[in-house]
């Protein structure tokens, strides 16, 4: 904010409270004070932090901190007051590490405009629970004992942008049973324990965007039962154990766009896990699935994958669960614009079957993959699939598709799109090149209305079909 061009003293503001913040510097903006304090040492941030709470909750009265650089080792929880500011400088180091909760600053209990702007914290991070209008930027959280910055309940507007998260033993960026208007951007996160940002349960009104996430434990950016309405935009990530992005259980977002994820996958959770953008809407066997969507995926770079690059997944597939799955995983609009290369890194073992009997996991290796039961509305279309294990484009068990046109595929060990006990209104315009089974393969009981104009180069077969199959037209 900019100080009053003509200072006014709030009317609510006395003498008292200047006599009481006399050792305080102070500057005027239109409607309120800020009462300022410089500190070098532990206990004076600890002081200063206390000496805001007497004349806390008032909008008039607010509060700027600024810690000189130093190591400030603190030994208990702080609770920020409502209006305060912080800015801790270069070289400023929050030890948190004997502090015996899970957090150096707790924020909560109806608090509300607080800001954390820089600093180094080690050993503790950040949460606010049921505070409003909360900015955490510009920060370094190094070594954590649990999860960096948490928000929950009632956030209102927030800021979490340009934060450095540097091995939480558990997540990144959590959003648990927030309500948060504003973006999570350009935050870094690297060697997450488990999540590097975390929507669960949660509102987010914005997106996730240009944030970086390196080696994480668990997946890179994961919702479950949450509400997104802002785009998963230009972000990063680079050898996520798990899955890349994932829209989960109830969950929807607007444009998965513009990321790159690279060496995706690594747990070997099979099909339902190390996949690179994945829309899930599986609450288990016999568990009624809720929609769980994304309006398109378009424009991403996928290079490394144990399993698929880009899967939709309704749910079980048995008689008994149909009515529970139908429809539940879609995309709106379409899939379009993506690059796949080398999804179907994991290698089977030869004793296979064996791992699966003891509990392992197996699934499609394939660029793009609709399973049981989920929908595109729209198109596959303008995609790049080179190299995979198994399929280029597959469609699988009850799936729907629009479209699947203007893809080029090649170098894959199975079909180049395949479709297999599901429905593609047409398939057209593709280019397929060194599909090792067909480049077009119409497998038992898919129904599928035209294949036209398809360019098909180096394959075993061009185009097959089973006869169970039913195609209406073919255009060789």
């Amino acid at each position: 904010p900019t100080p009053s061009a003509v200072p006014v003293i709030p009317v609510n503001v006395d003498e008292v409270v200047f006599d009481y913040y006399s050792d305080w510097s102070y500057t005027y903006f239109d409607g309120y004070v800020r009462f300022e304090k410089t500190v070098t040492n532990k206990d004076e941030l600890v002081q200063a932090i206390d000496r805001t709470k007497v004349y806390s909750n008032k909008s008039y009265i607010r509060f700027k901190i600024t810690a000189e650089p130093g190591t400030y080792k603190l030994g208990a929880v702080q609770k920020p007051s409502s209006y305060t500011e912080f800015e801790f400088k270069d070289g400023a180091v929050i030890n948190g590490s004997s502090i015996s909760g899970k957090y150096f600053f707790y924020i909560g209990d109806g608090k509300t405009d607080i800001s954390i702007d820089g600093g180094t914290f080690k050993g503790k991070g950040i949460v606010a629970n049921k505070a409003k209008n909360i900015t955490i930027k510009n920060a370094t959280f190094d070594s954590v004992s649990h999860d960096a910055i948490v928000l929950k309940g009632e956030n209102g507007n927030c800021v979490i942008e340009n934060n450095t998260i540097i091995s939480p033993k558990e997540n990144g960026i959590w959003l648990c049973t927030s309500k948060m208007t504003g973006d999570v951007k350009n935050n870094t996160v690297t060697k997450a324990g488990e999540i590097s940002i975390y929507i669960y349960k949660a509102t987010l009104k914005g997106g996730i965007i240009e944030n970086t996430i390196k080696n994480s434990g668990g997946s890179g950016i994961y919702a479950g039962y949450s509400a997104i309405s802002g785009d998963i935009k230009g972000n990063s990530l680079s050898k996520v154990k798990s899955k890349g992005i994932g829209i989960y259980h109830a969950s929807h977002c607007r444009d998965i766009t513009e990321n790159k994820l690279v060496n995706m996958g690594g747990a070997h959770n099979g099909f339902n896990g190390d996949v690179a953008i994945m829309i899930n809407a599986d609450e288990g066997a016999s568990k009624k699935g809720k929609k769980t969507y994304a309006r398109s995926i378009t424009n991403n770079y996928i290079n490394g994958v144990t399993y698929s690059g880009i899967a939709l997944y309704s749910g079980p597939s048995g008689s008994k669960d149909k009515k529970f799955n139908q429809d539940k995983a879609f995309v709106k609009e379409n899939i379009s614009g993506n690059t796949v290369i080398n999804a179907g890194t994991y290698k089977h073992s030869k004793n296979w079957k064996k791992e699966i009997k003891k509990g392992g996991k197996v699934g499609v290796q394939a660029g793009i993959y609709a399973d049981v039961h989920s929908r595109v509305y729209g198109k596959i279309n303008s995609n790049t699939i080179k190299k995979t294990n198994q399929h280029g484009i597959y469609v699988r068990v009850g799936a729907i598709v629009k479209s699947i046109e203007k893809n080029s595929v090649t170098n894959v060990k199975e079909d180049g799109i395949g479709v297999y006990y599901a429905k593609v209104n047409k398939i057209i315009n593709n280019t397929v090149t060194k599909a090792k089974r067909a480049g077009i393969y119409a497998r038992e009981k898919a129904k599928i209305n035209l294949i036209s104009g398809n360019k098909v180069k180096k394959c075993k077969k061009k185009i097959a079909k089973q006869n169970s199959a039913k195609v209406k037209k073919i255009v060789k």
